[in-house]
């Protein structure tokens, strides 16, 4: 019984972060936004199954198709890692990658900012100006 808890609780703790359920989060609300609450929930549970599905049967037969390719689990473990290393070098240098619409859409909002920015620092500098003390006022 101590070795299948020590087991378990190794397989939590090394899949937790590479599966991050934490992180899935608001990418199933964006994807299930338009859903009611009732279809997000079996979506979730539906989604929530299948994973929980597909870790077991790796957990049962994935040494046995490890054997029929010759793989040893020291090869897994490098393969691993170097995945790993990949996937978070490539998100530290990642730069974003925004469709032509979405680029004349940030374009347009950005223009748009700046409009309001000067305007706004028109009203703000006029106003100054005029409220200040000792300016001349019409007799």
């Amino acid at each position: 019984m101590d070795d299948f808890l020590t087991f378990a609780l190794g397989s939590f703790a090394a899949l937790f972060p590479i599966v991050d359920p934490l992180g899935a989060v608001p990418i199933f609300l964006i994807l299930a936004a338009g859903y009611s609450p009732e279809l997000q929930q079996k979506c979730a549970i539906k989604a929530s199954l299948s994973f929980i599905a597909v870790l077991i049967f790796f957990l049962l037969i994935g040494e046995s198709i490890m054997e029929f390719f010759g793989l040893g689990m020291s090869g897994v473990k490098v393969a691993g890692g170097i995945v790993i290393f990949e996937t978070g070098w490539e998100a530290l240098k990642a730069e974003p990658k925004l469709t032509p619409t979405e680029e004349e859409a940030l374009n347009t909002q950005l223009e748009e900012l700046d409009t309001l920015r000067s305007e706004d620092t028109e009203i703000l500098t006029s106003t100054w100006i005029l409220a200040r003390p000792g300016f001349p006022q019409a007799e």
